[in-house]
């Protein structure tokens, strides 16, 4: 079935009234009649890609939804596990500057118990 429908004889019409031979305006007008328009779209063909492409993108966002909760919760996950992480950390360096000054004051003293004052 021809998606296009044109009016060959008032086409031709046209054409020689425009200031055209009347026989090229005659093979003009015929040679639409051999033109293969079932590979053309129509309104109805639009409709349905219309509709699959509205399901596509709706199928799209909720992906992108599901994967932005994951995300979140992944970032939030390594939030928690970083702030542990440096409260370990600064734990440990408190306890390796204590260690080093209270050796620092061992030293200390006991230098000044072997080095008489002067």
């Amino acid at each position: 079935m021809s998606a296009l429908h044109i009016d060959t004889l008032k086409f031709s019409r046209k054409l020689v009234a425009a200031g055209m031979e009347p026989a090229a305006a005659e093979a003009i007008a015929e040679t639409f009649i051999d033109v293969d328009t079932s590979e053309l779209a129509t309104k109805q063909d639009l409709g349905v890609v219309k509709q699959e492409l509205k399901r596509d993108v709706d199928e799209v966002r909720q992906e992108l939804t599901a994967f932005r909760q994951e995300l979140k919760a992944q970032i939030h996950a390594l939030e928690v596990t970083t702030k542990a992480d440096l409260r370990d950390l600064e734990n440990r360096l408190v306890i390796k500057m204590g260690g080093m000054i209270v050796g620092a004051l061992a030293i200390l003293t006991a230098l000044m118990r072997v080095l008489p004052p002067v």
